[in-house]
């Protein structure tokens, strides 16, 4: 198993030096991850795992063994092995009296001695030991054996005088280390003239008691010649009677202290078992510990004291101990299944759910918990998903606000659930859910990610689903009958709900998800779904928003209040703002909902489908205008009598003296209608390129050819109204009073029918001007156009012929009239009148005279009417 760990470094100690059983804190690095990732710990060479307490990766609390000397302090952790140590412990013996406790065992062999040598009886000087052998006095500066500079000097030697391995060198640093060189001198005089005497001691001791000696060997002989004399005489020998003396007194003792004697097996036997109890308290305390833990919920400390349990126990031969861990054992298998269980129980935090598996895997549960638990969520959110839609239908909320909800309610649901799932798959694949547990994935499992990331593309495939079946039904027509019945079947919304008014709101939940989605990487596959509905959405949306302006601008004809725009001289009413408006709010709505695109979405443009329709919109959206003024213009009475605010007042005054006729509302609206082709639609199309939109040039093109022919028809509707009256009223004043060319005496000047023809000139020309004056030459130039073609036909019509004075006359009046109107004439009715004038004899000798003073005449006396049409013949 390859370790990314550094090994475990000890650092520090405290105390640095003791006997045997000191408490001793440990300070380092990597001192393992937890309580079961420390394997090891040993104190010069001493294993003092057993008492150790594991705090932090950084300390470790312990007690000392039986050690002696100076050595390292090394710990060992599962995850990364054996480690090192930059400083050293110290032990030293120290003298533990009979009755005193000890946390180790103590060599009791020279108190034995002690109470041998308090008898008071000779022995033998070969036995003695002298403390003192040099015979010198203690100068305070003794060490001991235990001194860590000794130990280096002599590691394979003692300064005790009845050790085999003695070195006199050491015995001296260890006693007399302040000694004079003097006083060693006389030391060894000292230990010379002990030793000679020592040597000479058995014989005086053989000497001095030679008497006991003698009477020792008296009575083992007396004793032998008993023994003897007893064997022959067949009496019972004086050993057997011994024995069967002591063997009475020990059945006597054995009645007299036999209760004592059960007394103190019972309490030995006590004290062991409690011994026992006090030294492996934390096996027979672990049970009840792990159910009280287990209720708290610390679920940490219960792995951490089974993990130490079972390296110390799980392979022991006590059978007490195999009891007591057997149920441990059981507990631990029904925290299993809790753990199991919890895990199951979702929603849940991603971090809950990485510690209930960790545990489970420090508990060894068997299997792959993290595998079963993404699959659970998984097959759990696909459940979530569908309860949604299921509450949403049975419920019969199927209008447009409940839809909205129903996409709010999806949205929460897989922004809330779907990155935590994600992120634990991820860990899963990383093999970060073991790091903590003290190991890892060998190798991520490659099939296993690659089946993650279909349930991820499977949930996200359900969740756009579901929201194709409740807004775009219509994109989901190639599945299987039964899969589209299973995501929900929603009733059709009125065809008055063009859905402008919530698709917005709905598309910005989307794209704000499918950002969310793009920030935290999740995988292509899974958000490949939500893009493209969010994509059909957006496209819908845009649909929907045009439609709905279309019809806001159709319905337009209803705010026209016919009141002119007093800052304009156009003629123009507030129609064409509002027309503006409209358009402008949806071309702002679409780009701030549809149009820009951000990071992981498509530029909705690039999509063919959408240029085609974006462009068929744009027109329709446009043309839209020019359908409002033709509902305008071509309305008959009636209707324009039962619209509201149809009828308006011009100069904003409210009297019924001003009110509108249809031939005024006609210039009004062919005002709005060049004034939208002029200006509106190029600054429109201007935006239309600056927010990316395609085609724009065809649009125009589109749209122009559409207000042109508007315009055409609402011109020809209004010059054919006004031009009928005054052509019609030609006929009737020329031969008003049975005028006849052929019988005419003397030329009459100007006649009426001529100056009435000009006062209806000047009618139309009054009217148009008060509206819009840029239309004057326009209108008055066909006017006159037909004017002339009429005053043509009349003449072609003269079959009686001319007299000389009604040639003059004829000439007369068709040269007023000519003059008067030579500012609106075009080539037509020039052509018109020169044609009629063809038709006229000419005039000779006093005749042009007479020509000339009636049309000075005619201009004097008509000088003022006359002048309405000076100086505006360029208006056209």
């Amino acid at each position: 198993m390859k370790r990314n760990r550094e090994p475990p470094k000890v650092t520090g100690l405290s105390p640095k030096e003791g006997p045997p059983g000191t408490k001793v804190t440990i300070r380092g690095e990597n001192l393992g991850i937890n309580a079961r990732d420390l394997i090891g710990l040993t104190i010069c060479g001493v294993n003092c795992l057993l008492s150790s307490e594991w705090i932090s990766p950084s300390k470790i609390i312990c007690r000392t063994g039986p050690v002696k000397g100076k050595g390292d302090v090394i710990v060992q952790t599962k995850s990364a092995g054996i480690g090192t140590s930059t400083v050293t412990f110290t032990g030293f013996f120290v003298q533990v009296g009979p009755l005193q406790e000890s946390a180790i065992w103590i060599d009791e062999g020279h108190v034995a001695d002690s109470r041998l040598s308090s008898v008071h009886r000779p022995s033998s000087p070969t036995l003695s030991e002298d403390d003192n052998p040099l015979g010198l006095a203690d100068d305070g500066t003794r060490l001991t054996s235990a001194d860590g500079e000794i130990a280096e000097l002599f590691p394979e030697g003692s300064g005790d005088i009845a050790a085999k391995d003695f070195i006199p060198a050491r015995f001296l640093l260890e006693n007399h280390q302040g000694t004079s060189f003097e006083d060693l001198k006389a030391g060894l005089s000292y230990l010379k003239k002990t030793s000679a005497q020592r040597s000479e001691g058995p014989l005086a001791f053989m000497k001095e008691n030679v008497s006991a000696f003698m009477d020792c060997q008296e009575s083992l002989t007396a004793m032998h010649s008993r023994l003897v004399e007893d064997d022959v005489l067949g009496s019972p020998s004086i050993c057997q009677t011994l024995q069967d003396n002591l063997e009475e007194c020990n059945k006597n003792a054995g009645v007299l202290f036999e209760d004592v004697l059960n007394r103190k097996d019972k309490a030995d036997s006590t004290r062991n078992a409690l011994n026992v109890l006090h030294r492996f308290k934390f096996l027979f305390n672990l049970p009840i510990n792990m159910e009280r833990n287990i209720k708290k919920g610390d679920y940490e400390i219960v792995v951490n004291d089974y993990g130490r349990a079972k390296s110390l126990f799980s392979n022991t031969e006590v059978q007490v101990f195999k009891k007591v861990f057997t149920e441990v054992e059981s507990r631990v298998a029904k925290l299993r299944n809790q753990l199991k269980e919890q895990l199951k129980d979702l929603p849940a935090t991603l971090e809950d759910q990485k510690k209930i598996i960790r545990y489970l895997v420090d508990l060894e549960s068997g299997g792959d918990p993290a595998w079963d638990c993404i699959k659970h969520q998984q097959q759990w959110l696909m459940n979530l998903l569908t309860q949604c839609k299921d509450e949403y239908i049975q419920g019969d909320k199927l209008t447009s606000p409940h839809r909205v909800a129903f996409l709010e309610d999806l949205v929460d649901i897989i922004q809330e659930r779907l990155p935590e799932f994600w992120k634990l798959g991820q860990a899963y694949c990383t093999g970060e859910l073991y790091a903590d547990s003290g190991m890892k994935m060998a190798q991520t499992d490659t099939k296993k990610t690659e089946v993650f990331r279909k349930m991820m593309c499977d949930v996200a495939k359900h969740f756009a689903y579901l929201l194709r079946a409740a807004f775009l039904p219509q994109t989901l027509v190639k599945l299987p009958e039964i899969p589209r019945k299973k995501l929900g079947i929603w009733k059709l919304e009125s065809t008055q709900d063009s859905g402008s008014a919530w698709l917005p709101h709905c598309v910005r939940i989307m794209r704000t998800l499918l950002s969310i989605f793009t920030n935290i990487d999740m995988p292509s596959d899974a958000v490949q779904h939500i893009q493209a509905f969010t994509l059909a959405m957006r496209s819908h949306c845009m649909t929907s928003l045009f439609q709905q302006a279309s019809e806001d601008i159709k319905a337009l004809h209803r705010r026209e209040n016919w009141c002119l725009q007093v800052d304009e001289n156009n003629g123009i009413t507030t129609l064409p703002l509002l027309f503006e408006n409209i358009v402008m709010e949806t071309i702002q709505l679409l780009k701030e909902v549809v149009v820009e695109w951000k990071a992981g979405e498509a530029n909705i443009f690039r999509d063919p489908g959408v240029q085609k329709s974006t462009g068929r919109l744009s027109i329709d959206m446009l043309k839209s205008f020019a359908t409002c003024l033709e509902q305008l213009t071509f309305k008959t009475d009636v209707e324009a009598d039962s619209q509201e605010n149809l009828y308006g007042y011009i100069d904003n005054t409210n009297t019924t003296e001003n009110l509108l006729t249809m031939e005024q509302r006609l210039i009004i609206v062919l005002a709005n209608c060049n004034y939208v082709a002029n200006q509106v639609i190029p600054r429109l199309r201007e935006h239309f390129e600056k927010n990316g939109y395609p085609d724009t040039k065809r649009v125009e093109t589109v749209v122009q050819a559409a207000f042109s022919e508007l315009d055409d028809k609402l011109f020809d509707a209004y010059t054919e109204q006004k031009s009928d009256p005054v052509v019609g009223l030609l006929e009737q004043g020329l031969y008003a009073g049975y005028f006849d060319w052929k019988t005419l005496q003397r030329p009459m000047g100007v006649r009426p029918y001529i100056k009435e023809a000009i006062m209806n000139l000047i009618s139309i020309h009054a009217e148009v001007y008060a509206i819009s004056p840029m239309f004057i030459g326009r209108i008055m130039t066909k006017i006159v156009e037909a004017l002339a073609e009429e005053i043509c036909r009349l003449m072609s019509c003269v079959t009686t012929g001319f007299s000389s004075a009604g040639a003059l006359q004829a000439r007369i009046e068709l040269q007023a009239l000519k003059q008067a109107v030579m500012n609106y004439s075009n080539a037509a009715s020039n052509s018109s009148f020169e044609e009629a004038l063809k038709l006229i004899p000419q005039v000779n000798g006093s005749n042009k005279k007479i020509l000339e003073e009636e049309l000075n005449n005619f201009k004097s006396n008509m000088r003022l009417q006359l002048l309405c049409f000076q100086g505006d013949g360029s208006g056209e």
